[in-house]
């Protein structure tokens, strides 16, 4: 404190106040600057597990009958409760995740299937699920069915191939949920699911607002899905 009050010509510096008594330089008192090995083990292990959980959308945003779409009050169609291996923001995944998204699409690396399975093992699902799905991804698309081959073959799932955007579809662009659900109405072209028995695990690249997930559960839940499970790379936030 002394330090500052000199540099900043404190008239009221005088040799009689010049000490504080609180500072480790006053007091004579340093505390110890090691971090116990323990405790850095902990954290650096918490910040690099992954996984955390996507929550369904409950209700439809407001405003979808301007546009046009008959969809209001409860979601009743939705997905089940999904998980994101990692926000781009964190410390621990963040950085990796940024860099894939940066990169060229390319299959999935295998540090990032690794972390995909543990997410996979940690999750507590009613029912495990019996096939994977990508959603067609227009930035990474290897990136996604890659990473759902991957895990189909691991965990012995159906691999049921791509969920595929319609060719005549605009892309969808809007952030503001009304209009983002009005854009994703009847934007895939979705298989017969009947004739698959068990949950299905979607696979998409990012997770932001929940809605792609909501309507594309919604889609297959239609077609006969039996229920949907969505797991997602990352989340920008």
């Amino acid at each position: 404190m002394t330090f500052l009050r000199e540099q900043l010509d404190d008239p009221g510096l005088t040799s009689e106040n010049s000490q504080c008594g609180r500072c480790d330089n006053c007091t004579g008192n340093r505390y110890d600057t090691t971090v116990d090995t323990a405790a850095l083990d902990e954290t650096r292990a918490r910040l690099q597990r992954p996984g955390f959980d996507l929550e369904p959308r409950k209700m439809w945003p407001t405003g979808l009958s301007k546009l046009g779409v008959k969809l209001s009050g409860k979601i009743t169609e939705g997905p089940e409760t999904g998980r994101i291996l990692g926000r781009m923001s964190d410390l621990g995944w963040g950085q990796r995740l940024r860099a894939l998204f940066d990169g060229p699409d390319a299959e999935v690396p295998d540090a990032v299937v690794s972390a995909c399975i543990s997410v996979l093992a940690a999750w507590n699902w009613a029912e495990r699920p019996t096939g994977v799905m990508a959603l067609e991804s227009t930035t990474h698309p290897l990136l996604v069915s890659s990473l759902a081959a991957k895990l189909a073959e691991v965990g012995r799932l159906t691999d049921l191939g791509t969920l595929r955007l319609r060719p005549d579809h605009p892309p969808v662009s809007a952030a503001n949920s009304a209009y983002r659900v009005s854009g994703l109405v009847d934007v895939w072209e979705v298989p017969d699911m009947s004739i698959h028995q068990g949950p299905i695990l979607l696979v998409d690249a990012i997770a932001d607002t929940g809605w792609t997930f909501t309507m594309a559960a919604r889609a297959l839940r239609q077609a006969g899905a039996h229920s949907v499970l969505p797991l997602a790379l990352a989340s920008p936030k």
